[in-house]
């Protein structure tokens, strides 16, 4: 329709539709028209009069030469306590990236109390040979001795089934001194792996052969 306008604008500019409109407004004007209080008195509509009819005429004229109907009005919207607008959607959760994930992970463990376990000394950590190794146990959190701490020894290798070589609690201040025998294999590769139990939680050392 805009389109249409337009082009009508401009050809009414040019003259286009000089000849259209003039037969439209003669058309209107033939005929006997009766003024009011002068009955059977024709009447001429003044300048000012056909200048109206004349934009009222171009206004409805499009190029296929009929009148424009005005369009239908739209329906109604509905009211608001008839037709409640449905709620939003929850914003999506943003991602979190894996340096965010890390961050939050080591806070978490950071905060928790943990068992941690020590060497403070060792002899003799190779294959068949009798070996020594003092462990202590603490607290993460308080750094304090962990006593009562269950410690095990135990060899694994590609070799052989794996072993307990060695088992004892930490002292009051978390300390426990062992000495036991590493069996020597012929091929392969083994390893010393120590675990601990607590009320604290666990933890794990391990020692290559």
């Amino acid at each position: 329709m805009d389109h249409q306008h337009r082009t009508m604008i401009a050809a009414i500019r040019h003259g286009k539709l000089d000849a259209k409109l003039q037969s439209l407004l003669t058309g209107r004007q033939t005929g006997p028209l009766t003024a009011p209080g002068h009955a059977g008195a024709s009447a001429v509509p003044p300048p000012a009069a056909q200048a109206a009819q004349a934009a009222q005429v171009a206004a409805a004229v499009v190029d296929t030469g009929t009148i424009a109907r005005p369009p239908s009005p739209p329906p109604p919207l509905p009211t608001p306590a008839a037709h409640p607008l449905p709620p939003l959607p929850p914003a999506p959760a943003r991602e979190r990236t894996l340096d965010q994930v890390i961050l939050e992970y080591l806070t978490n463990e950071a905060d928790q109390e943990q068992l941690v376990l020590l060497v403070e000394e060792e002899e003799d950590l190779e294959l068949g040979r009798k070996a020594k190794l003092v462990i202590r146990a603490r607290s993460s959190k308080s750094g304090k001795p962990v006593d009562g701490t269950q410690i095990a020894v135990r060899m694994i290798s590609t070799v052989a089934e794996p072993a307990v070589l060695a088992h004892g609690r930490t002292d009051d201040d978390g300390l426990l001194a062992m000495t036991f025998d590493i069996p020597a294999i012929g091929r392969g590769t083994a390893a010393l792996i120590i675990t601990a139990a607590s009320a604290i939680g666990r933890a794990e050392l391990k020692h290559l052969l």
